[in-house]
């Protein structure tokens, strides 16, 4: 079983390229909360995005009530869009257990608050080096080699003990909406943590901290929601890759 959590779709497809190389399936982590995976020695393979150098809180909260047994070769795939820091340490403190293998692959920005998220050709070049770094990760899956194979941490422990703490502060009042919106309800639906209600034909946004994945600003089909003052112009962005559609 290979796990993914997603906002904009870029570790949804690395999860589906894996699960096709690997003859696996993938699940969306946050319709498996808490999840109990059976003494059947499946690999277990892990792939969700880094943000400030960390790892997104429902991927914190999936690791820390995911029940297995037995001995299973497990492996984590960051998708981050630079430098991971410490998010692997993370990970494995919220799972009780280190994993066998780590990976990474560089994927395009999505954090539209800071980055240019609609920059096409930057997008296609990201996604095509992407592409060999995907195949080099499936052929030591399936060597089942084991140890730290991410290159991209940066400056490691130290970006993660300073940024990621400000990221678990965030919360969802920057969050806006203009008069493009439809009220046609997506964003609510594919909010991971139901932060996001339908109040009046607009929607709205349940007071506390945010996963900041955007899903709901990269998926509105009006670019009607926005994150504070400069994601308007940063643009949207959703992986245009998929293979299937789960």
């Amino acid at each position: 079983m290979i796990y993914y959590f997603t906002g904009a779709g870029n570790s949804r497809y690395v999860a589906q390229r894996l699960a096709k190389a690997l003859g696996d399936t993938v699940a969306f982590m946050p319709h498996h909360i808490p999840a109990t995976v059976p003494d059947n020695g499946e690999p277990l393979g892990f792939v969700f995005p880094v943000y400030f150098w960390g790892i997104p809180t429902l991927v914190k909260r999936f690791a820390q009530q995911l029940q297995t047994t037995g001995n299973h070769y497990t492996y984590t795939v960051l998708t981050p869009s630079g430098s991971s820091g410490d998010a692997i340490g993370l990970f494995e403190k919220a799972l009780r257990r280190p994993v066998d293998a780590h990976y990474c692959v560089l994927m395009p920005d999505t954090y539209a608050p800071m980055f240019d998220c609609a920059d096409h050709d930057k997008n296609a070049a990201v996604l095509e080096r992407a592409e060999g770094e995907i195949d080099n990760v499936i052929a030591l899956i399936k060597a089942h080699a084991t140890g730290d194979h991410d290159t991209h941490h940066g400056r490691g422990r130290l970006a993660t003990v300073t940024m990621y703490p400000l990221y678990l502060a965030t919360t969802t009042r920057r969050f806006a909406t203009n008069d493009a919106c439809t009220g046609c309800g997506l964003c609510a639906k594919l909010c991971p943590d139901h932060f996001i209600t339908i109040d009046n034909g607009r929607p709205k946004w349940r007071k506390g901290h945010c996963n900041l994945c955007f899903a709901c600003l990269h998926h509105c089909p009006t670019f009607a929601i926005q994150y504070g003052r400069n994601s308007r112009k940063h643009g949207q962005y959703t992986c245009p890759k998929k293979l299937s559609d789960q």
